[in-house]
């Protein structure tokens, strides 16, 4: 009999953490080792995952999942998405054969996440939005341009760079985008360094509220969205929604090295996911690898990943 439940960025970890971890943590390593092989681990990943715990574990088996390609669309979505990104998104750039993408996230929903707030409160202090009459910030989000700080510490290039813009607020991001440099015919010259071109995301503009059929519309931009971002070179985001979290799950790989694994030492799952990014894990590797990712803020942003 298969089961089948609908969830999210948040619900997928707990859900593990109710239904599975405890479960799998419990059980003897040889209950653990046919979990992951049925899961598509060879039995040396096998191996590596019945000696694992807690987050860990979570990310190693979600790596596994995705590799296996068991978390997939059903076809008539995977239709319409491709649809979808050829029309709205790829059109004639190169951005299908390397890009980077940024997920800018505002929305309503952002304001009464208390956690999501604080984050942007502890950003925009001391920033030159700040109204120094009133003491309060003039902007109740972090700019496009704390997002793009991350490419002052990348080589500067002459030929162009393909860069994706996931958000729910693309009218104030595109004018974001004119504000970062001179436009040299289809890209903006930034910080006298980077030919970029942008491409953002229309589902807010072209998708209304009307009915069903816009609704599925919109869940079909949304998800090929999500589509163009979580394979991207370089992706720039946040943690602390949904959407975020799922970007995360979808770009975990397994570590190569993962096999040498014996005593992972003091390091947090976290630490030695930035680690692995900066190639400087030592002797405490991550059991999983998370593809070229940039923290502008939220969870792990502490760690300095941007």
């Amino acid at each position: 009999r298969i089961q089948k439940r609908v969830v999210g960025g948040d619900e997928t970890h707990v859900y593990f953490e109710k239904y599975f971890k405890n479960v799998i943590e419990g059980a003897s390593s040889s209950v653990s080792y046919e979990w992951a092989v049925r899961a598509g681990a060879d039995p040396k990943e096998a191996d590596v995952f019945s000696k694992l715990k807690g987050r860990d574990m979570y990310d190693y088996i979600g790596a596994l999942l995705v590799r296996s390609d068991v978390l997939r669309l059903q076809p008539q979505i995977k239709d319409d998405t491709n649809r979808y990104i050829k029309r709205f998104i790829y059109r004639k750039r190169h951005i299908k054969v390397s890009h980077d993408a940024i997920h800018v996230h505002r929305g309503e929903d952002i304001g009464l996440d208390t956690e999501a707030k604080g984050y942007i409160d502890k950003y925009l202090e001391g920033h030159e939005y700040n109204n120094k009459a009133t003491q309060t910030s003039t902007l109740d989000y972090i700019p496009l341009l704390h997002y793009m700080s991350h490419y002052h510490n990348v080589e500067c290039s002459k030929h162009i760079r393909e860069i994706f813009i996931a958000t729910d607020d693309p009218t104030e991001v595109e004018r974001e985008i004119t504000e970062l440099g001179p436009k040299r015919g289809h890209a903006i010259d930034f910080n006298n360094c980077h030919k970029i071109h942008f491409t953002v995301s229309k589902v807010e503009k072209i998708f209304g509220e009307s009915d069903c059929a816009h609704q599925y519309a919109k869940t079909i931009g949304s998800i090929s969205d999500f589509i163009v971002a979580r394979t991207a070179d370089t992706f720039v985001g946040e943690f602390n929604s949904d959407w975020g979290k799922l970007i995360r799950l979808f770009r975990l790989v397994l570590n190569e090295e993962g096999g040498i694994l014996s005593n992972m030492g003091k390091l947090g799952p976290a630490h030695r996911l930035v680690l692995s990014q900066r190639e400087s894990a030592g002797a405490d590797p991550s059991p999983v690898v998370l593809k070229d990712t940039k923290v502008a803020w939220g969870p792990g942003w502490q760690l300095g990943v941007i």
